[in-house]
């Protein structure tokens, strides 16, 4: 703890052990599949279901092996973590509404005394 009277550099004490962090693991594929399915499963019927997984091994058995080379070797190229560049262009140079447009875990509650969804758009 730090003494009312003490000056410090916030951020020095906060960046202090930035470089001793494990570094983000690159996801496996496998993993990611198994992932997505086990989070669509309850959003969609037994049917939905099917396809979505027939997709989803389509998919990972062509291009996603492409893409997950190319992750690797961005991971390889990056100083700290594959993650940092999208996170960069995703949250420090877009200029539209954040919680709209890339938050991906901002969820809009149906609110029942909005019956239209010009309604609805127009408290955003």
């Amino acid at each position: 703890m730090f003494a009312r009277n003490q000056s410090y550099s916030t951020e020095k004490v906060l960046w202090t052990h930035e470089f001793a962090l494990p570094r983000l693991p690159v996801p496996l594929l496998q993993d990611t599949a198994k992932k997505y399915i086990e989070y669509v499963a309850p959003l969609v019927s037994q049917q939905q279901l099917q396809n979505t997984s027939q997709l989803v091994d389509e998919f990972f058995s062509g291009e996603a092996k492409a893409l997950q080379e190319d992750l690797l070797h961005l991971d390889k190229e990056s100083p700290t973590s594959w993650l940092e560049g999208f996170w960069d262009t995703m949250y420090l140079t877009i200029r539209d509404p954040l919680p709209i447009n890339v938050n991906p875990y901002f969820i809009l509650n149906d609110d029942p005394l909005r019956t239209t969804q010009v309604c609805e758009k127009l408290i955003l």
